[in-house]
């Protein structure tokens, strides 16, 4: 799952704002996560950190910088009113 919405591949200026506008959007929401949260989805999905890399930034072990992530989606699932990613379905 890519949190930050990739460019469509349009040349279509329309598409391309509408992409944007939703990439906001994302942002928004990972901002209403709790920071530490927030902080790990962005250094996994933007920065491309490694698990371990995210765990020493945290203070954690790479396991639990992978639970935090986990934590992370389902909550924004959550929000947007999905099924959770990981765990059980409703």
């Amino acid at each position: 799952m890519t949190l930050v919405l990739s460019c469509t591949g349009s040349d279509d200026p329309e598409a391309f704002a509408i992409d944007e506008e939703a990439r906001e959007e994302m942002h928004d929401w990972i901002d209403a996560l709790y920071r530490r949260e927030a902080m790990v989805i962005r250094w996994r999905y933007d920065d491309d950190l490694t698990w371990r890399e995210i765990g020493v930034k945290i203070g954690a072990s790479p396991q639990r910088a992978r639970q935090i992530l986990i934590a992370a989606e389902n909550r924004l699932c959550r929000y947007l009113g999905q099924p959770p990613l990981h765990g059980k379905k409703p």
